[in-house]
């Protein structure tokens, strides 16, 4: 807000002209003087609202010198450049004794197998292949794989002992065998041992144990198919035969399979002629009908069980289980690489912390 000074200096004026009337006498000096630098006063106090001075305060970042942050990193490559044997020597002797160290791993073997489903069909909006791998990863498949291998003593878990028997065994089967899915709509099966006949071995009783329990569940669902199939056979031939009795009843003769046969009425022709013909035809439509239908469930009831008696295999075996004398574990080349890079990083650090410390200690 802006001052007006005019209202501030103007009492003063009065203020002396009525000091000169009453006393009709002069004013004194060190009055008018205060008055002046009061005066004053209001007039820089004016200056400073019409024209406010914007003060403002300078920031001087520190100056980094360059030239000295550039020698000090030239400095410390030089410094690491002058330990580069020191470092050489330590990395091959860490590289050694890590080569050293992989021949005391047991090592393990892997046995690879690749199979396609066959005579599956998908039951919802799965695929063959992910219905194939969950028969595979089904606990059914576990337990028995674990009961005909003993895989329990092979892998020294005692259930009776220890509390997490089960759980350990899920590890180590997970560890150990791998089911997985490949691009071209396969199922791959790994199995990973000590040694390489066992891991063989294994593979293969995967693969006819899940055939097993796929063919078993499927002769399951197929008596279920089989056993209601010939309940309506049943209900359907004590059809045609009551129809048959019926017709046989009205002195209309009609075979099983509705084919009408020659009438004739009580007098040969005539009125009873025709009724029996519109009832020969009528009995022959309905026998025909349900001999259709009947037809169609013996098809699919001799279909049904032909699969149940029949031995069928339920995947295409693309790559029989594998037996190799190459182990995948340890892999010597990553252990070396791995320790190499560790140690390498290793002294650069080192290096670097007593390049630091020397600078501070000389600064």
């Amino acid at each position: 807000m802006v001052r007006d000074f005019k209202k501030e200096v103007r009492p003063q004026k009065l203020k002396e002209e009525e000091l000169k009337k009453e006393s009709g006498n002069t004013i004194p000096p060190e009055i008018i003087q205060e008055l002046k630098k009061e005066i004053q006063e209001l007039k820089e106090q004016l200056k400073q609202d019409i024209k406010p001075v914007q003060q403002t305060q300078k920031v001087f970042a520190p100056k980094i010198d360059t030239m000295a942050e550039f020698n000090k990193t030239e400095d410390l490559f030089i410094e690491i450049w002058s330990h580069k044997w020191k470092i050489a020597i330590i990395i091959f002797v860490v590289a050694a004794i890590t080569a050293a160290s992989t021949y005391m791993i047991t090592p393990l073997y892997k046995s690879v197998s690749v199979v396609a489903p066959v005579n599956l069909y998908p039951t919802s909006d799965e695929s063959t292949t992910e219905q194939l791998i969950q028969y595979f990863t089904s606990s059914d498949v576990k337990m028995q794989l674990a009961e005909k291998y003993k895989l329990f003593q092979y892998w020294g878990i005692d259930t009776l002992t220890d509390k997490n028997g089960r759980a350990l065994f899920d590890y180590y089967y997970k560890d150990y065998i791998s089911i997985s899915p490949t691009m071209l709509e396969s199922v791959e099966i790994i199995v990973k041992d000590h040694d390489r006949f066992k891991a063989q071995e294994i593979n293969g009783g995967i693969l006819a144990l899940t055939n097993e329990h796929i063919k078993n569940n499927k002769k399951f669902i197929l008596y279920q198919y089989i056993n209601n199939a010939g309940k309506t056979i049943k209900k359907q031939n004590e059809s045609i035969d009551s129809l048959l009795n019926l017709a046989k009843n009205d002195e209309i003769y009609i075979d099983a399979n509705g084919n009408e046969k020659d009438v004739k009425g009580d007098d040969g022709k005539g009125k009873g002629k025709k009724i029996k013909k519109l009832k020969q035809k009528e009995y022959s439509e309905k026998i025909k009908g349900l001999a259709k239908s009947y037809g169609r469930i013996v098809y699919k009831r001799d279909k049904f069980y032909m699969d149940y008696s029949g031995d069928l295999t339920f995947f295409s075996i693309i790559s029989h289980p594998t037996l190799t004398d190459k182990r995948c574990y340890p892999v010597r080349s990553m252990f070396i690489i791995v320790a190499s890079l560790s140690t390498f990083i290793f002294c650069i650090v080192v290096i670097m912390i007593r390049f630091r410390m020397r600078v501070r200690k000389n600064a």
